[in-house]
């Protein structure tokens, strides 16, 4: 069967080189400030860093790793015609794209693993079937992807017959080949699978549809990752085709560092929502904030606009009076005080004990507004709050 790329009138500057580093390249850097922004937001607002963390920073070492070694694969030939290179381009553009490979799908496994680990996360603790299938197809996927890991390191005796036949001897390719398919196919199913889990978790909360759809559309975006490893596994049936190696393998090549990255990028910006909440929906009354969590949506009440009971609660309990037994009384009644402690009436306090309070009153108001109107426009305060952030 001809390569799909064979044309009669091959030319030396053909090279698919600069396209691959570019492509890799930039969804590295992309995928660097999604996970530099995550460590960010987990360590300002939540101050913990969680398993998940972990092993996506893992995941994306192994992604940098790989594209670099595929960046010298590519400075030695890859992404060129094979006839304008010599044998000793030829084996080294293959050596660094063979060394590769296996980091490469060691970083998409360790990827989907965290995003299992996320979505344990965020499940209520009494969920304990949901919880041992995502550590099953997590931790199942990281065993396939050891397995796969074997196949390639055993695959010539010794190692470097790879890239030179001379040296040694290699097994038939065709049981990597299927195992590649098997292999490939398990990880689009993962990707489906992770990406259409948390329909299950929200959509059954008691929260508005358009946060169901939100929430449910930025924990799935490893739907596109799906669509990588797919077009992967497909352009895998190729391999044994190629003739012309060095420069069709540089196309199979792009589409294993968008299924890394993809990971990487479409499970990290899930946990970005705090830079939006932390300041505001999500600020304790002592203005420190107290973070984000997911797990906050399974805490929430059966009415689906919480703000509203808990501005009436808030206003439903008396407030301290400077009579009260607790001296902390009402910020508003401090205000009377000048700020070099001097009592606003003129008083002399100097040589004694100042005693707190109102000391004097000239006038009053007296008003009357209900709790639920009270509590309607507290909600409303914060969410015009919530919406200039």
């Amino acid at each position: 069967m001809p390569t799909r790329y064979a044309n009669s009138s091959l030319s030396p500057q053909d090279n698919r080189g600069p396209l691959v580093l570019q492509l890799m390249w930039i969804a590295a850097a992309i995928a660097i400030i999604v996970v530099a922004a995550r460590f960010y937001v987990r360590y300002t607002y939540l101050n913990k860093i969680r398993t998940d963390d972990w092993l996506m920073l893992t995941s994306l070492l192994c992604a940098v790793l790989c594209t670099s070694l595929n960046t010298v694969a590519v400075l030695r030939g890859l992404g060129r015609h094979k006839q304008f290179l010599d044998s000793l381009q030829i084996a080294e553009a293959t050596k660094w794209s063979y060394l590769a490979q296996p980091i490469g799908i060691l970083a998409a496994a360790i990827g989907r693993l965290s995003v299992a680990y996320l979505l344990v996360s965020i499940l209520p603790r009494h969920q304990k079937g949901q919880r041992i299938f995502l550590y099953g197809i997590g931790y199942s996927h990281v065993l396939m992807t050891f397995g796969m890991i074997i196949l390639i390191y055993a695959q010539c005796q010794p190692i470097n017959a790879y890239w030179n036949r001379e040296l040694g001897t290699c097994l038939d390719p065709s049981g990597r080949r299927y195992f590649g398919y098997f292999l490939g196919s398990y990880c689009s199913f993962i990707d489906l699978t992770l990406a259409l889990f948390p329909i299950s978790i929200f959509w059954n909360l008691q929260l508005k549809l358009g946060l169901k759809v939100f929430l449910c559309v930025i924990m799935g975006l490893g739907v596109v990752a799906m669509v990588a490893s797919i077009v992967k596994t497909v352009e895998l049936g190729t391999l044994s085709h190629m003739k012309d190696s060095t420069y069709d393998s540089s196309y199979i090549l792009i589409w294993y560092a968008l299924e890394m990255y993809l990971v990487v990028i479409a499970a990290s910006i899930p946990t970005l929502k705090p830079v939006s909440l932390a300041r505001s929906k999500f600020t304790s009354p002592q203005g420190t904030d107290s973070g984000f969590s997911w797990r906050r949506l399974f805490k929430s009440r059966s009415s689906t606009d919480r703000s509203h009971t808990d501005g009436e609660n808030k206003l439903s309990k008396p407030s301290r009076t400077p009579f009260s037994s607790n001296p902390s009384y009402d910020i508003r009644t401090n205000m009377l005080r000048h700020k070099d402690n001097h009592p606003v009436d003129g008083g002399i306090t100097s040589g004694k004990r100042r005693l707190d309070g109102i000391h004097k009153t000239t006038e009053f108001a007296v008003g009357y507004a209900d709790k639920v109107s009270m509590g309607k426009q507290a909600h409303l305060k914060s969410q015009r709050e919530f919406e200039m952030v």
